[in-house]
């Protein structure tokens, strides 16, 4: 690839990297996790955020740049041959773009050594350089456990040794040494047995002895609200407060913003970034009255925005004094 020149290396040592994988239909998340990521960045103009590019249109690019260049960081869009993922198996109506990501060492300069990835379904509300600036203890990656209770079963590993990939701190140097993008493919392939997601799986069959732990507020998932069968075992209690009312990273895992219903408790922090940004305005997908119908009738998820609603007025009580405090 002899394209790693300018937009894939770096020649401050102050610029932080962030990678994520897009194809059309998530460029606009992935705009509205940008302009949220660098309106709470200390210093938004050491951000590099280099997109995987898995077919995004000349419009949509503009758009995404314009929102990246209006609040000082810097972004380049690095177009990628996904052909040698395009046999693998695909789970939740994903496309070949989700195992992107395990080419990230093969894309950058060998003078990139580390990199932040995070998926499309998030937003940033912590200062990113906490994030960059957390040890990595020798490990390949710093992630957060996965606090989903069903995932890791079929991987075989426990519960609290099994991370989510959403959000990753990357040590290139040691993928790079370690050929971990290769073996990470391999696994994928050879042990069908013990995947249930896309690479997710894969990369914990690979880096399960080889990942530091994360806080949890820089992977906040809505497993956080359902502390019910052990879920949050592994954490003390003053981190998993501290992901609950202050979380750096909100991850969308499962029930989308941009979807109806969703009945994550903060949805609402997604629309606040949306209307910041070009896509102002837009509308939840399938919104409507016989949606409503149809979502009402049903026990189990009327249960589930009575929580929703509960938590978002606890939230907002939370934060009230806090940004009254500013």
């Amino acid at each position: 690839m002899n394209e790693k020149n300018e937009t894939r290396s770096l020649n401050s040592g102050e610029a932080i990297p962030i990678v994520v994988s897009s194809d059309e239909n998530y460029a606009p998340h992935v705009g509205v996790m940008f302009a949220s990521l660098l309106e709470n960045a200390s210093r938004p103009e050491s951000c590099h955020l280099f997109v995987i590019d898995a077919g995004i249109s000349e419009k949509t690019h503009k758009r995404v740049e314009d929102e990246v260049h209006k609040r000082k960081g810097n972004i380049s869009f690095i177009p990628f041959d996904g052909e040698m993922y395009e046999k693998f198996p695909l789970r939740r109506g994903m496309t070949a773009a989700a195992y992107y990501r395990l080419s990230i060492p093969e894309l950058f300069d060998e003078k990139v050594t580390k990199v932040i990835y995070l998926d499309c379904d998030l937003i940033v509300q912590g200062d990113i350089a906490e994030l960059w600036n957390h040890p990595l203890d020798g490990k390949h990656i710093a992630a957060v456990q996965d606090l989903s209770n069903s995932t890791h079963l079929a991987s075989g590993l426990p519960q609290n040794k099994y991370f989510n990939s959403g959000v990753m701190l990357i040590d290139l140097e040691l993928w790079r040494r370690d050929d971990i993008a290769q073996k990470v493919r391999r696994f994928k392939m050879e042990h069908p047995e013990r995947i249930q997601t896309n690479d997710q799986c894969a990369l914990n069959g690979v880096l399960y002895d080889s990942w530091s732990r994360l806080p949890l507020r820089w992977n906040q998932q809505a497993g956080i609200y359902r502390p019910g069968r052990g879920r949050l075992r592994a954490f003390s209690q003053e981190e998993i407060e501290e992901g609950i009312w202050n979380p750096g990273i909100i991850h969308y895992i499962g029930s989308k913003p941009w979807n109806y219903p969703c009945f994550h408790p903060l949805t609402a922090e997604y629309y606040r970034y949306l209307e910041k940004t070009v896509w102002a305005g837009a509308e939840p997908n399938n919104k409507g009255f016989r949606a409503f119908l149809r979502w009402s009738s049903r026990p189990q998820l009327v249960k589930k925005f009575i929580r929703q609603l509960r938590w978002q007025r606890r939230y907002a009580r939370h934060k009230r004094p806090r940004d009254q405090g500013e």
